[in-house]
């Protein structure tokens, strides 16, 4: 189906919109407005989350910017510490004799591919300020409710003096205001068709995208506050172009598009960085998780009625501040006050005889009439208390306790500011840890291109580590590289000192204790070495001692499954063998006992049932040839009968013959 605008053109794809450069052009600023427009409730919520954070309070000045602590608090307890990258063989294999030499080679080659990578990202990460970068984002994070950074792939070619020019490459990574961001519709990062960053371009910048069409591009933006007076300066100076740089995952393709030139896009490029996930960019850091949109949302907008009342009492305090002042009417007639009004602090000045008078009398009260203070100061302590509990109320809506903000009353036990302290890190550790997956994914992207981009000879120099063609052709195979290779991060917040050192010094006593108990075992051979190491690398893991211990336990392991191949099997061990042989031995032969039973009673069964069936045959043969023997008997019979029957015929017929001839010779 195709979607029609009123734009002028009809078509089904964006590809199909290509060779038209003014529909191309439509359509892509439709899809930005209408992105722009679904977040548009957000983009107003953060502004006035942004100018509350800067004390730009609407109408007046912020006199209590609770948002402004808020943040500043929270950022630094989300990100105080470098990541280091952590780049390794994704399975920790170990070349052993048995493996033929095609796999020992292929995982040293797996381990040298992952150690350049490695040392390429901290090479890069030194080579600009990173925390600041990651720390912008946070920021935003936490004003706004969405943080976004953008890797960037920087090759410069030198002039060469003698031979080919050389080619410097470098990937870094930038703060993306989170104004200047636009995505397109979806409900997960996985399903976003697009993104869009927005640029203001001098004229340089814009010829350096299309020398023909940058010189045409209308500078439609003025970076001076004053508009008035930018109008009379040249356009080298404060103007600028609004441009949009598109990356649309469906084409693959990077888009800059200008709103003030309506004839088409100003350049289009093709993807050259080969990225698994297209974008430059990772999963966004997020304030608040919705699994519905990916529309964010403001911190701010959760207290906001809180921040109010809290401003509202503040000004209130203020008010009756300026109000508590000793004041009062005297009457005019008594001398004296004028030298009192310019004694200093302590001194003392002669009174007149009338004052004295009134002073002896106790009538010096009627003549002065004061300011009452104590009841405005009585509302004053009550709107102290007030503004008290709204704050609190604020850190148990926005997660903030005491112990993180670094206030803490003297008259609670430990366990309740532990328990405090329990409480307000709820929350935050899991923005720790989308902190943490937001840096190890700009490091895989700059991975991905340090692999693809950068050629054996930056990467030799950057490591100071030679570069086989096998590790090369590794890096550059794409999906093989990561079957093979992981790269993930240390951890980005860093503990206080106390508590590291508690840590360490549980998993020394901790170590101790197993040693003792565990090595008695051992040297009686009891327990095997390798037995008592995999029971030891669990327990170490488990405080988290970094990546050199967590080297440490591989190698450790390794060595005890070693030793113990080199050592063979100890004298119980062997012991229990043969007894666990012989026991299978046993089982073995009274199996076979049963199997040969078995089979001699199915032999039996049959040579029985062969008998049977041998003697049925014979009993039927002998019925037949018993039935033959009577039936030929019977024709025996049969044909003696008629024979004697016949012959008595003929006896007959002789007699009678005889008779006649005798009564005939007679005659």
């Amino acid at each position: 189906m195709s979607d029609e605008h009123d734009t002028g053109a009809v078509y089904e794809t964006k590809q199909e919109a290509t060779p038209n450069p003014e529909a191309f052009y439509k359509r892509w600023m439709l899809e930005i407005a209408l992105a722009q427009k679904a977040e548009k409730e957000w983009r107003k919520d953060a502004e006035k989350a942004e100018n509350l954070y800067r004390g730009r309070k609407e109408g007046s000045k912020q006199r209590f910017n609770i948002q402004f602590s808020n943040i500043e608090t929270s950022v630094p307890a989300l990100f105080n510490s470098s990541p280091t990258p952590d780049v390794r063989r994704r399975y920790g294999d170990v070349p052993t004799m048995q493996d033929d030499p095609q796999t020992a080679q292929r995982l040293a080659v797996s381990k040298t591919a992952a150690q350049v990578i490695e040392r390429a990202l901290s090479f890069t990460l030194d080579q600009y300020d990173f925390d600041e970068t990651i720390l912008d984002a946070i920021q935003d994070m936490e004003t706004t409710g969405r943080g976004v950074v953008r890797v960037r792939y920087e090759p410069t070619v030198h002039e060469a003096q003698e031979g080919e020019p050389t080619v410097y490459q470098e990937t870094c990574c930038e703060h993306v205001p989170w104004k200047q961001f636009i995505r397109g519709p979806g409900q997960r990062w996985e399903d976003v068709p697009w993104i869009a960053f927005e640029h203001h371009l001098t004229r340089e910048q814009l010829i350096k995208l299309d020398k023909r069409i940058g010189s045409l591009v209308p500078l439609d933006e003025s970076m001076c506050d004053d508009g008035d007076n930018a109008s009379d300066v040249p356009e080298t100076v404060w103007k600028r172009a609004k441009v949009y740089e598109i990356e649309d995952k469906q084409t693959r393709k990077r888009i800059f598009i200008a709103p003030s030139y309506k004839l088409g896009p100003i350049r289009v490029e093709d993807d050259d960085l080969k990225l698994p996930g297209f974008f430059t960019v990772p999963r966004p850091l997020y304030a608040a998780r919705s699994g519905t949109t990916l529309e964010p949302i403001v911190p701010f907008k959760q207290i906001e009625s809180l921040v109010d009342e809290l401003e509202e009492i503040t000004r209130r305090i203020q008010a009756l501040v300026r109000i508590i002042r000793w004041r009062g009417v005297r009457d005019p007639s008594i001398p004296g006050f004028d030298m009192l009004e310019q004694a200093e602090d302590g001194e003392l000045v002669p009174g007149t005889e009338s004052l004295m008078h009134l002073v002896q009398n106790g009538g010096l009260e009627r003549a002065i009439w004061l300011m009452p203070i104590k009841e405005a100061m009585e509302v004053a302590q009550a709107l102290y208390m007030q503004r008290e509990q709204i704050k609190q109320t604020i850190y148990e809506v926005s997660g903030m306790s005491d112990i993180m903000r670094g206030a803490t009353d003297p008259d609670e036990t430990l366990g309740a500011q532990e328990l405090k302290a329990s409480f307000g890190s709820m929350r935050t550790q899991r923005k720790q840890n989308r902190v943490q997956r937001f840096c190890r994914d700009i490091l895989r992207i700059k991975a991905d291109i340090i692999a693809q981009k950068f050629d054996r000879m930056n990467l030799e120099m950057m490591t100071g580590m030679p570069v086989p063609a096998e590790v090369e052709q590794l890096l550059k195979g794409g999906i093989q590289r990561m079957y093979r290779i992981d790269v993930e991060t240390d951890s980005t917040v860093r503990g206080d000192l106390t508590k590291g050192q508690k840590s360490t010094g549980e998993f020394l006593q901790g170590t101790a204790a197993y040693m003792q108990a565990v090595a008695p075992m051992v040297q009686t051979s009891i327990m095997p070495m390798d037995v008592a190491v995999d029971l030891y690398v669990p327990f170490a893991r488990s405080f988290r001692l970094g990546k050199q211990a967590e080297d440490a336990l591989e190698r450790l392991s390794q060595a005890a499954q070693q030793q113990q191949q080199q050592q063979g099997p100890s004298p119980e061990e062997q012991k229990a063998e043969m007894e666990t042989k012989k026991l299978q031995m046993e089982i073995e032969g009274k199996q076979k006992l049963n199997e040969m039973e078995i089979q001699h009673k199915q032999a039996s069964a049959e040579i029985d049932l062969g008998i049977k069936q041998t003697q049925a045959e014979a009993d039927m043969a002998l019925a037949e040839r018993k039935l033959e023997h009577d039936a030929q008997a019977m024709d025996m019979k049969g044909q003696q009968q008629m024979q004697a029957a016949q012959l008595q015929q003929q006896v007959a017929a002789a007699k009678a013959q005889q008779q006649a001839y005798r009564n005939g010779g007679g005659m």
